[in-house]
């Protein structure tokens, strides 16, 4: 029985637990800032934390969805608190997550 199969590839998860994972990543970003003397072009770097997950899939009516078991383990550079909502894809129909962003203001 694979019922990440017959469902949606992107789904709701609630944020049971988080851990800080010690790992990181750097981005470089070009950005162009407005200052008195004019715009500016400098480079940013941005650190990424990694953080390791456990999530709770939910259904459209918001309740823990129970034909999945709670799934710990999801390593993501996402950074959300224990109770937010993620939006997650299964690829190719493996329940293995991976954490797409935030799901804000679902009402269900």
């Amino acid at each position: 029985d694979y019922p990440q199969v017959q469902l949606p590839s992107v789904m709701m998860a609630q944020v049971n637990s988080v851990s800080e994972t010690g790992t990181s990543k750097e981005e470089r970003w070009n950005m162009t800032i407005d200052l008195e003397d004019g715009p500016r072009t400098t480079e940013a770097v941005i650190q990424k934390k990694g953080y390791l997950y456990s999530l709770q899939i939910i259904g459209k009516d918001g309740e823990p969805d129970r034909r999945y078991p709670v799934i710990p383990g999801v390593y993501s550079f996402v950074q959300v608190k224990p109770g937010d909502r993620v939006a997650v894809a299964m690829l190719y129909g493996v329940l293995d997550p991976y954490i797409i962003g935030e799901v804000i203001g679902w009402q269900g």
